[in-house]
Parts: C-alpha cells; sequence; structure tokens
C-alpha cells in the first residue's frame, strides 16, 4: 500500500495545502472504543497491527531493513502513510473512478495481460540455460556487451536572463567552486539550483558519452573525480558541472555476465516455444488480422470503431489500439507511440494465448490476482490525487502566476533556426577535401559563391530548408547543434565531420525567443510547478487528507507493537 504515496511526486505536484492536523496520539472522544488490535483509527477506517505488519512484508528488502532500523518516528510516518493511502483509494471509489468506461477496459486489459503471463510461465515451460548457451548467446555479438566510461555527475544551474544576471551567476558560481575545492560538499549548494535535478541534490545520473550536447560532454569528460568545472555559460544561465567518481570503460566476459545472459536466453527461448504453439493451433475461424495495408487505409480514415482485430469471441478496435499503443509508450518512456504494427502483432498473439489459455482451463492464482489488484489500487489513487491537487491548484490561480513570472523566459518560444545543410563526401585525402571546402565557405561569406556551386563542384548533397530548435537537432546530431547555435541568419559554419561526410550549415533564417502569456502556456506551468514542488505537496496532501478524515495514533499501540517484534532501535 505505501507505494502510491511514494509515487505521488510524479502526479500531485501543485500547490501547498496548508493545514494544521492534532497530534497523532492526542486523546479524542470514542478512542477508548478503538478495537484493541487497532494502531490507528480515522472517520471510517482503521490500521491494525496485521495490517501494518503486512505492509513491511511487502516492501523490498532494503527499505524493509532500513524502516527495521529506525525509531518510532518513522514508524509512525510509515503509519500515516498506510492511512493516507486507504483515505486515498476510498475517495476514489466513493467519486466512481472505479466504474469509469475508461478504467474499466483498462483493468480488464491488465487482467486478461496478467492472466496470460501467468498461464504462458505455468504451461510453456522454459528450462534453465547451461553455460554453454549462454556463451554462444554472448559470442553471437560481444560488442553489445561492452560498457562504455561511465561519470557519476552532479549540476547547479543558474537561470540568468541578460549579461548583469548572467555575470553575477558566473561569480556565484566561482564561490561555490572555491569553497568546494576547499572540502565542503557539492551538495550543500544544490537546493537554489535552478535546475530540476535539486530535487535529488544535484544528481543527473550515471553519464555515458553523448548522452549530453557536445560542449557539456566536454566539460563533464575533462573533470577529475572532486574537481567541480569552471562555470559553464548558455543562453539561458550557467552551469557547474561535478563528476563523484568515474567507472572506465570495460569489456565483461559472460561470465561476469550471467544474469542479463539468462534474461535474454530466457525471453529468446519463451519466443521461440510460444511462436511454434501459435503455429500448430493457427487462427480460429472467423479471425481477421488487419494487413499493414489495411491497418494504414484504417488509420488514415480515422474511423476509432473500425475491427482491426477478431479472434473468435474477441475484437479489438483501431480506438482501442491507439489506446494500447499510449499505454506502451507511458510504460516503456518511449520518445514516440510504437509501430501500430508492433502493438497490433502483440495483441494478436495475447488474444490468442489468452483463448488458448481457458480453453485449457487456466486459472490466475491468488497471488497474481491480488499483485494486479494491488497495481489498479495504485493506479484509482493516483488519479484522485493528481484531480484534487488539479482542483486546489486552479482555485489558486495566484499561486501558478507567481510560479510563471519567476521563469517567464522558460515558457517563451524555443529559438527557431532555418536551416539547410550540405554534406561533402571525404574522398581521397581528407585534408584535402577540407582544405577545398574551406575556402568555397569563406567565398561563400564574402557572397562570391552559394551551397549549390558548392554542392556541384565538391559533389555534395545539399538538403531542403527546414525549421528546427536547439533540442530537436540536439536529438538528432548534437554536432550540428553545437555549431548552429552560434550562427547569426546568412553566415555559414565551419565544416564539421560527420561519419565519412564533412558538413556545413546555411541559416537563412533566425528566430529568437519571445515570451508568452500566461494564458497559452498554462498547462506547461502547471506541469512544471508540480514537477518542481513534488516533495513538498507529497508532504502536504497526506497531511491535509489525515487532517480532513480525523487520524490519530492510538496511545501505547505502536510502541508496544514495535517492542513485541523489535522493530526500533532506541
Amino acid at each position: 500500500m505505501r507505494r502510491a504515496i511514494a509515487r505521488l511526486s510524479l502526479l500531485l505536484l501543485a500547490v501547498g495545502l496548508a493545514c494544521t492536523h492534532p497530534r497523532d496520539d492526542q486523546a479524542t472522544d470514542g478512542l477508548a472504543a478503538a478495537p484493541e488490535g487497532d494502531l490507528a483509527v480515522w472517520d471510517g477506517g482503521e490500521i491494525t497491527a496485521a495490517e501494518l505488519d503486512a505492509s513491511v512484508l511487502a516492501l523490498v528488502p532494503a527499505e524493509r531493513e532500513s524502516l527495521s532500523r529506525q525509531g518510532l518516528e518513522a514508524w509512525e510516518g510509515h503509519l500515516r502513510h498506510l492511512a493516507a493511502e486507504e483515505i486515498l483509494l476510498a475517495q476514489a471509489r466513493t467519486a466512481g473512478l472505479e466504474d469509469a468506461p475508461g478504467f474499466r477496459r483498462h483493468s480488464a486489459e491488465l487482467r486478461r495481460r496478467a492472466f496470460v503471463d501467468a498461464c504462458v510461465a505455468d504451461k510453456v515451460p522454459v528450462e534453465p540455460p547451461q553455460p554453454d548457451d549462454l556463451r554462444r548467446l554472448y559470442d553471437r555479438d560481444p560488442e553489445r556487451w561492452a560498457q562504455p566510461e561511465r561519470r557519476m555527475v552532479y549540476h547547479i544551474f543558474r537561470r540568468a536572463g541578460g549579461d548583469a544576471e548572467a555575470e553575477s551567476a558566473v561569480h556565484e558560481m566561482e564561490e561555490i567552486r572555491r569553497q568546494v575545492r576547499d572540502g565542503r560538499p557539492f551538495g550543500d549548494f544544490t537546493e537554489s539550483s535552478d535546475s530540476e535535478a535539486r530535487h535529488r541534490g544535484g544528481l543527473l545520473g550515471w553519464i555515458e558519452r553523448g548522452r549530453l550536447s557536445p560542449d557539456f560532454d566536454r566539460v563533464v569528460f575533462g573533470l577529475e573525480e572532486g574537481v567541480p568545472s569552471e562555470p559553464v555559460r548558455t543562453r539561458d544561465g550557467v552551469h557547474l558541472f561535478y563528476v563523484d567518481a568515474v567507472l572506465p570503460s570495460s569489456r565483461p566476459g559472460p561470465e561476469q555476465l550471467t544474469s542479463p545472459l539468462t534474461r535474454l536466453w530466457r525471453i529468446e527461448e519463451l519466443n521461440r516455444r510460444v511462436a511454434a504453439l501459435e503455429e500448430r493451433l493457427g487462427l480460429p475461424e472467423g479471425s481477421f488480422v488487419a494487413t499493414p495495408e489495411e491497418l494504414d487505409a484504417l488509420v488514415r480514415s480515422g474511423n476509432a470503431e473500425a475491427v482491426v482485430l477478431r479472434l473468435g469471441a474477441n475484437s479489438l478496435t483501431l480506438g482501442q489500439l491507439h489506446e494500447r499503443a499510449l499505454e506502451e509508450q507511458r510504460r516503456h518512456s518511449l520518445a514516440e507511440l510504437p509501430p501500430a504494427t508492433a502493438v497490433l502483432e502483440a495483441a494478436r498473439r495475447e488474444l490468442m494465448l489468452d483463448t488458448w489459455c481457458r480453453g485449457e482451463g487456466f486459472e490466475l492464482p491468488a497471488a497474481a490476482r491480488q499483485g494486479v489488484d494491488g497495481e489498479l489500487a495504485d493506479e484509482l489513487r493516483q488519479a484522485w490525487a493528481s484531480r484534487l491537487i488539479t482542483r486546489r491548484l486552479r482555485s489558486q490561480p495566484e499561486t501558478l502566476e507567481r510560479f510563471f513570472q519567476r521563469n517567464v523566459r522558460r515558457f517563451g518560444t524555443p529559438l527557431r533556426l532555418r536551416l539547410r545543410r550540405l554534406a561533402v563526401p571525404l574522398t581521397g585525402a581528407p585534408s584535402d577535401v577540407m582544405a577545398r571546402l574551406e575556402r568555397q565557405i569563406s567565398q561563400a561569406r564574402a557572397g562570391e559563391s552559394t551551397l549549390e556551386t558548392i554542392a556541384a563542384e565538391l559533389g555534395g548533397t545539399l538538403g531542403e530548408a527546414e525549421w528546427t530548435t536547439l533540442s530537436e537537432l540536439d536529438t538528432r546530431d548534437p554536432k550540428a547543434r553545437e555549431y548552429a547555435a552560434e550562427l547569426s541568419a546568412g553566415d555559414f559554419s565551419d565544416p564539421f565531420r560527420v561519419g565519412d561526410r564533412l558538413v556545413v550549415l546555411e541559416l537563412l533564417e533566425r528566430r529568437d525567443p519571445q515570451t508568452r502569456p500566461l494564458d497559452e502556456v498554462r498547462d506547461a506551468v502547471e506541469a512544471a510547478y508540480r514537477l518542481e514542488h513534488a516533495a513538498e505537496l507529497d508532504r502536504a496532501l497526506e497531511q491535509d487528507l489525515l487532517a480532513e478524515a480525523g487520524y490519530h495514533r492510538i496511545p501505547g499501540r505502536l510502541e508496544a507493537f514495535l517492542g513485541e517484534n523489535g522493530g526500533a532501535e532506541g
């Protein structure tokens, strides 16, 4: 039950819920009537010793061990979390979220997926791999398992608009750098950062080359451990980087990769066995699976009720297929929707196996049913909590207004560039090609040549002019972003190498960032506010829920529980 509150930071991210609540152990009317096993009660609910015990057993080992080593205050916090979760779930169900058509469909699909997974695990068992199996899998693509150098990176950012702000931020970063070099922890300074990483103590995590922009990459991978970077100034502000640890590149052997190799082997072996089962079963009579061409035509038609898959009594519409694609995108944090053909194939396999499993008389084990029930309960809690926070935030527009005014540049239009890209193949001696191209670019800057002329003379390819942003360039071609950012309208970049080609960019037009009114960007402002105020909103929401429900802890009972179970020290 603890999971929902732990995940509220992704959803509830909004406004402080100022309220007071009684001390947990404060005596209240009716306290003496509380049943013997209750540790805490509120209007309409209670937490018993058995429920607390079960919740602790459900924690992952590291969390369970951490809680067991802590004192009464930590256990009180855990008890409050459990109560808040129960209150959220009860309110969500009372509000009818569980009966909403979309949630009912999602619930049915989640239960079917769990049913199919459990059935396949039971009916299509995969034997453990032998060492030779893992060796063959490793030898198939040894490069796949190579580990590049990784660095544990921390970051401080100070947003700065004009030159005066930037200069002040540089001086501030220089002072932070001096103090860290004198021995102060880098983490002492991260709370005041304007980066979202401040909520994680400035942590960006383990970074590999190419994950950051070229400029940042050079800085981070040129640092010594424990020595902050020099301040790095960009258009948006000033950055300071810090590398806490370095893992050098390595090429582990199969004996060091037993776990990931085993997981991959099991997946591939299971896929082979399921494919063989599907081939043996065939499609039920009257089945329909849209071909890629038919699916493309249905997508273009936009008819959400059009059937794209029918297997026996089961069918899937285009609208339901789109919902599945959105769920896969969320589940795997994909930048784009997965291809419709891939989602349709996964749905076909799932429905086919569902039909076969039911024919085999398989029933979902109780533990699996409980797992699905728990996941759905978590989703109900999160949906209701998000609704509560949204309602409160919209009733206090001044909160968003203040946040927007402090970050107005952040929500403006991005810098947009209209670029053309010339790519010249590196034939013969690369230095000669570079020298010829540099001479031609000098002539173009003087108005004596054009990219069309250069492309014709050097056998290059000239792309169409297109509008783009720096972030889009960073995704497609980080090196191009580095050169494009410094161009003025009508200028050409210096040649730079990409693979077996030399590339030159021409900036035709430049549209500088513009501020936008709050009404145009309200959704983005609200989302950013929620994300940046996650921790305090978790606490505020919990406090508000418990106060409104009249939550109180029964004096002495939690202490007795811990004494009997040895759960707290000190």
